[in-house]
């Protein structure tokens, strides 16, 4: 089986073991002039060029069925941890790398076992002061299955210290699909207390329902903002009309598309607030009413009263 969210390029693989796979790691041409390693299975071949697993240079940036020795620029973090797999944990080396998470069974391997696109991913941190664990989960789809199969997509991990833990955790949820703003605490006997908030990256230039999250029914961006305005600038004659400071609302833009929790606690020109509300609707990918509809909505304008009240 396959997932959609990474490669496999090493062990299990198409019922073919590592061993099986050894001396095999030769390059065949695919019909899209990529090249893919011949050990793998006829499905895991899709899923290699469906990411753009190009063994050569997976686009010209990245080579995906890269040796772990070969990893020496853009190296985010690179060590050895315990990645969960069958309901136990096998030590393994990982390297981060422009967005993707390496893992090998040692740092001598010619060939990934395999290759986590964190874009599709969000990091739950599970158990910070006794085992340091933390799992990948993966977005858009359902969570099942033993951490580290395929058929799941989970992905677990378990650290040394929890020093190492906050190191690896914060590189990868700058890389991940979802950041996570704040992780469950460990109550008594161990069990975990649900208390995780995402925020979606890239909002900015998005679609207004890619950046509500659970039961929100408004982007947090613009209750915040509409909120602060509500509250302190009523009585502010120009509010919206007036521009508030370019380098200031584009750094507030910026926090925004990293997934950051954005406080304006301290900020005290109102017309900055106003806008960052502004800019969010400029920069909708698809206006607040809407390409699919814009036509109706101007047709509006040549209807006589008579029309209009009767549609």
């Amino acid at each position: 089986p396959t997932s959609g969210n990474f490669c496999i390029l090493r062990g299990s693989v198409g019922g073919k073991g590592e061993e099986e796979g050894k001396g095999k790691e030769e390059e065949e041409s695919s019909g899209s002039g990529k090249k893919v390693p011949k050990f793998l299975s006829p499905e895991m071949k899709a899923a290699f060029l469906a990411v753009g697993c190009d063994s050569g240079r997976a686009g010209g940036q990245l080579d995906l069925a890269a040796s772990a020795k070969s990893h020496t620029k853009n190296v985010l973090y690179a060590a050895y941890v315990h990645r969960g797999f069958k309901k136990k944990f096998e030590k393994v080396w990982v390297v981060l790398r422009t967005g993707h998470l390496f893992v090998y069974k040692t740092k001598d391997d010619p060939l990934p076992w395999t290759v986590i696109v964190m874009s599709n991913y969000m990091v739950k941190v599970v158990d910070k002061k006794k085992k340091f664990l933390f799992e990948l989960a993966p977005l858009g789809k359902p969570v099942k299955g033993d951490p580290g199969s395929v058929e799941g997509g989970l992905e677990a991990f378990r650290m040394d210290d929890l020093e190492e833990m906050n190191k690896f955790v914060r590189v990868l949820n700058d890389n991940a699909g979802m950041r996570t703003l704040s992780t469950g605490d460990e109550g008594d006997g161990g069990k975990k207390e649900a208390n995780t908030k995402t925020r979606p990256k890239n909002i900015f230039g998005g679609f207004i329902q890619d950046a509500v999250v659970g039961d929100e029914e408004i982007p947090e961006v613009l209750y915040t903002t509409g909120e602060i305005l509500k509250k302190t600038a009523m009585d502010i004659e120009g509010i919206f009309r007036l521009s508030g400071d370019a380098n200031k609302i584009r750094a507030y833009r910026e926090l925004y598309n990293n997934g950051e929790n954005v406080s304006f606690e301290n900020e005290r020109n109102a017309h900055n607030v106003a806008g960052v509300f502004k800019l969010y609707f400029r920069e909708l990918a698809d206006p607040l009413l809407t390409f699919e509809l814009y036509g109706e909505f101007t047709a509006v304008e040549t209807c006589n009263h008579v029309e209009a009240k009767t549609g």
